[in-house]
């Protein structure tokens, strides 16, 4: 049942083709937490990262070697009913009741220049109680894209991980949110990777191999995982599995599922790679940041949400 098509990198594709379109990016108070603060705390996380995967050498995704998994599930159609209960029983776990349990306590760095959620914030009109997706979440709160909403706007949303060292510390983190240790995928499918960390420097922070730290997790179609918790509207979607961000909205069915705005690494997978597939089914480039390229629906104009 593994999935052996996975991709494992794209070509990068130049972007100077692109006319970026502008979105009047606000005033921002420089007292936030800075980037060198911000590498602080990835640090903390790294190290943390580092220790849970010394203590348990074999860690595997939620439902491998798992008998509550059922048999045949990799022929299942993305919108069964079985499909969903079998999502929702074995790999989503609840949003937390617990009180938070950050590194940065104070959340200064939710707004902060370094993660710039303010511009997708203002495409949305600052809306409450919406509803996200964040898939690769890693552990939930350095570099988050969602964190902000869910403690400033008092979203709620999913958070998709499949690592399943860097789920443990985001289970940790007491996220208002469904978190789920799985990948997406077009399919029912399993995928085998090796995973990577980032880690501080003194001026920088690096991808760095864990080890050879090679592990397995169960992938589900988007369309599954959001009916079993009940959503069929994502207001953001943030997108960051290194250089599989093509494949993973390739599987996605637009008539059945609404995604206001997305958040997509480009910088593998190539610009053009998510325009070709996202611009033929109604969305538009707003705005690229660093390595991220923000789409969203034609219907939303003026950084207002209609």
């Amino acid at each position: 049942m593994t999935d052996s098509t996975f991709p494992h990198g794209y070509q990068v594709l130049s972007e100077d083709k692109k006319t970026l379109p502008t979105i009047d990016e606000p005033e921002v108070d420089e007292t936030k937490k800075s980037p060198s603060e911000t590498i602080q705390n990835w640090k903390i996380a790294y190290n943390k990262y580092r220790k849970i995967k010394s203590e348990s050498q074999n860690l595997q995704g939620v439902g491998i070697n798992d008998s509550r998994v059922p048999t045949g599930m990799d022929r299942w159609k993305p919108q069964d009913r079985k499909l969903f209960d079998a999502i929702k029983n074995i790999w989503i776990h609840p949003p937390s009741s617990e009180q938070y349990n950050l590194i940065d306590p104070s959340a200064k760095e939710l707004s902060s220049t370094f993660n710039k959620n303010y511009i997708v914030d203002d495409i949305l009109g600052h809306m409450r109680d919406g509803f996200f997706i964040e898939a690769g979440a890693a552990d939930g709160e350095v570099l988050s894209n969602t964190l902000f909403f869910e403690v400033e706007r008092k979203w709620t949303g999913l958070l998709v991980e499949p690592d399943p060292t860097a789920y443990t510390m985001l289970k940790d983190k007491h996220r208002k949110a469904f978190i789920m240790n799985a990948c997406l995928a077009p399919n029912v499918s399993q995928m085998t990777f090796q995973a990577w960390w980032l880690k501080g420097g003194a001026e920088e922070m690096h991808m760095v191999n864990t080890k050879n730290y090679i592990t397995t997790v169960y992938c589900f179609p988007l369309q599954s995982v959001l009916g079993a918790i009940g959503r069929t509207t994502v207001d953001f979607f943030s997108l960051d599995v290194e250089g599989a961000e093509p494949y993973v909205l390739k599987g996605i069915d637009f008539d059945k599922i609404r995604i206001k705005v997305l958040r997509i690494e480009h910088n593998i997978c190539g610009l053009d790679a998510l325009s070709e597939i996202l611009e033929p089914v109604g969305y538009e480039l707003a705005k690229t940041i660093g390595v991220d390229a923000i789409f969203v629906e034609k219907s939303l104009k003026n950084g207002l949400s209609k």
